[in-house]
């Protein structure tokens, strides 16, 4: 069987390691061919855009204009924008991660900055890791009802995502992390159980709940080559 994964460190630039939270390990395994099943492996390389369902999670941030196709998915708008592109595929079981490989980030907002992967039930309903390249923050939003981390302090740390890294968000029954690939090897960055707020073991719960990726910025372009999502069982 796998080896368990019980990383807690973050990658900071230039590859050195730094720990800035209690080690939180994460007794499951994080080798990709754990997950037997590739329920999505969306690399562009045509016009993609038609499979994801454009959210809007806060009404004052619009919906940036999507395009995609030679190998890219690109997310646009002159002002604040969010969305979170729901695949409408569920996951197969409540042991599965999602992966995304940024290729752009806009490089000089003043706030956002952001890739989100999440599990998602609406506008207002998802669970999410997210990486802010202006702040360098990893972290997670449980919003219930609207509701963002009501009466929750989620784990975050900082990293830098650098040319060529990749980044994870695993849900293991009601723990959820997130992981970072470097150099061909995957640290853990955070982990935590938000079963007090969402069960995602409950297969009826999880049934409402589709793969999602998000894109957040003051304004620009923010870039992906490749979205997947993968299951066990």
């Amino acid at each position: 069987s796998p080896a368990a994964a019980r990383l807690s460190a973050s990658y900071q630039a230039g590859g050195t390691q730094a720990s800035t939270h209690a080690p939180v390990p994460l007794e499951v395994a994080f080798d990709l061919s754990y997950y037997g099943r590739t329920q999505i492996d969306d690399h562009f390389t045509s016009d993609s855009s038609g499979n994801y369902t454009k959210l809007q999670p806060f009404p004052g941030e619009v919906i940036p204009v999507i395009t995609a196709g030679g190998g890219t998915l690109s997310a646009t708008a002159d002002q604040r924008y969010f969305t979170l592109l729901d695949s409408n595929v569920t996951p197969a079981s409540s042991d599965a991660v999602e992966i995304i490989d940024p290729s752009k980030f806009v490089g000089d907002t003043p706030n956002e900055d952001t890739f989100f992967l999440a599990l998602a039930k609406d506008n207002v309903d998802y669970v999410a890791g997210y990486y802010n390249n202006h702040t360098h923050i990893a972290g997670f939003d449980v919003r219930i009802a609207g509701a963002l981390n009501q009466g929750i302090s989620p784990p975050s740390t900082t990293t830098t995502i650098q040319p060529g890294d990749r980044f994870a968000f695993q849900v293991h029954g009601t723990t959820v992390a997130s992981y970072l690939e470097h150099d061909s090897s995957w640290q853990q960055l955070a982990s935590f159980d938000v079963g007090q707020w969402v069960n995602l073991a409950d297969p009826a719960v999880l049934a409402q709940y589709h793969y999602a990726f998000g894109l957040r910025a003051d304004f620009g372009t923010l870039a992906a080559s490749r979205f997947e999502a993968l299951a066990r069982g």
